[in-house]
């Protein structure tokens, strides 16, 4: 049976300068779809593809607060310790400490492993006065 684990990204930027930023963070190569619709990246044994998510929010889970879903497919057997979530893990790590994107992992769409609010991110201007 086939299980997933996922980490969203709330950021302003295009799908395209996102992964370039989780590249250059990670030290990863993400490469884009033809289509342009996603991004692949692969560490070793472990893959994960980047796209925008159109997921709901399901109780506690808020997921519709991020914009894009950096997901992977892992072996039930290996859920949260196969190569693919620890490489989400290791993605997940580096942006908590950058601090400039919320991000939020998740495992089988139900259980939240870990949270950043992104305390780093710039201030939006205020356009309310």
């Amino acid at each position: 049976m086939s299980r997933c684990v996922d980490l969203f990204i709330d950021s302003p930027a295009s799908l395209d300068e996102l992964a370039a930023t989780l590249g250059t963070l990670s030290g990863l190569s993400f490469v884009g779809s033809a289509e342009g619709t996603h991004w692949g990246v692969r560490d070793g044994e472990g893959f994960a593809e980047l796209a925008e998510h159109d997921f709901d929010d399901d109780r506690q889970l808020l997921v519709s607060k991020y914009r894009y879903d950096l997901f992977a497919r892992v072996e039930s057997g290996s859920a949260t310790e196969g190569a693919s979530a620890v490489m989400l893990r290791r993605i997940f790590a580096l942006l908590k400490a950058d601090g400039t994107y919320p991000a939020l992992l998740v495992f089988d769409l139900q259980h939240v492993l870990d949270r950043a609010d992104g305390s780093r991110r710039e201030a939006r201007p205020n356009t309310v006065r």
